[in-house]
């Protein structure tokens, strides 16, 4: 087999690909089978012969984008509990990821999040495939924070999957001044985050005097 055939993405893979890449860039109510098609150059009698209706492509698609999402965070979390040296090396690092998690422009990505939430409630299909990547996360998470806390970083009293599922609720949590006529200063909402981590999660008042200083 030539090997630029054997490196092409088998069918399935280019379907789900280009669904995913066209959710980063539209509303799902306004991705139609024939931009799929397009932007995979697959045929639309292919298609159903991999999906048994349209609706099982965007669910699949849906999955893979928070799927690797997922990966991504523990990823990232993970080197940057292996680079950080001390809890001021920690907390500027979560810092970094608040900036970037709560920045107004990606609240497209937090709508999406809680949009596929709310399509599992009524889709058994849905909500099982979304409840195993979900609790991979909030695994992952929760071991990162039990070695944040035998650092000494994080306060050890409390519970890690509690600290874990906090971690990710305020990160999506944004979503609700999102919708809002009026929004919050998003200075204010940050520097908040960083006094609840510094002061509550981490019990270390020193790194937010750091920061402050530095400002």
């Amino acid at each position: 087999m030539p090997e630029s055939i054997a490196r092409r993405p088998k069918t399935r893979e280019r379907l789900i690909n280009a669904t995913v890449a066209l959710l980063a860039q539209h509303n799902l109510v306004d991705i139609t089978t024939q931009d799929v098609l397009a932007l995979s150059g697959v045929a639309r009698g292919t298609l159903y012969r991999h999906f048994p209706d349209f609706s099982a492509l965007l669910e699949s698609a849906m999955v893979e984008a928070f799927s690797r999402d997922v990966q991504g965070t523990i990823a990232y979390m993970d080197g940057m509990i292996k680079t950080s040296h001390s809890a001021q090396d920690l907390f500027d690092g979560l810092r970094k990821v608040t900036l970037s998690t709560q920045a107004p422009q990606i609240a497209n990505l937090r709508y999406g999040r809680i949009r596929l939430m709310a399509y599992s409630l009524n889709n058994p299909r849905l909500s099982q495939a979304l409840s195993e990547i979900q609790e991979t996360l909030t695994q992952e998470l929760t071991r990162q924070v039990k070695i944040v806390q035998a650092k000494g970083w994080f306060d050890e009293r409390l519970d890690a999957r509690s600290v874990a599922v906090f971690v990710q609720a305020y990160t999506i949590g944004k979503v609700v001044d999102d919708v809002s006529q009026q929004h919050m200063s998003p200075q204010g909402w940050n520097d908040l985050i960083d006094q609840v981590i510094a002061l509550g999660v981490m019990r270390q008042p020193k790194v937010l005097e750091q920061k402050l200083s530095r400002a």
